[in-house]
């Protein structure tokens, strides 16, 4: 019996300095992320090389025109370009080239 009361007695003691130990550090609270700000606009200029027509001719001009409305078909003003110019010259421009002429005119 003396014996367990002397395990007890240490056991006590040995939570009683770690409690100690762990208490005397400062305590910090958890960092929450901070979102971050939004980014600037972005400038409606074009720095590309121009994009050659397959034919040599002048693009149909679609910037005053507004996406996916009844005047483009339902279509983005890039794919309504690619539309226009393959009812033209029977030849399919790249999509992404259709998409910088469309900048190229926004921009103007």
């Amino acid at each position: 019996m003396p014996r367990t009361v002397a395990v007890i007695a240490c056991l006590g003691l040995a939570v009683t300095l770690f409690a100690g130990a762990v208490s005397a550090q400062p305590s910090q609270l958890p960092v929450t992320p901070q979102p971050l700000p939004p980014a600037s606009p972005v400038p409606s200029l074009y720095l590309g090389p121009p994009i050659q027509h397959p034919t040599g001719g002048q693009f149909p001009f679609v910037a005053n025109l507004k996406p996916y409305t009844p005047d483009t078909n339902g279509m983005s003003l890039a794919g309504y370009l690619r539309q226009l110019v393959y009812w033209q010259t029977g030849k399919w421009i790249p999509l992404n080239d259709a998409a910088r002429v469309v900048q190229q005119q926004l921009a103007q």
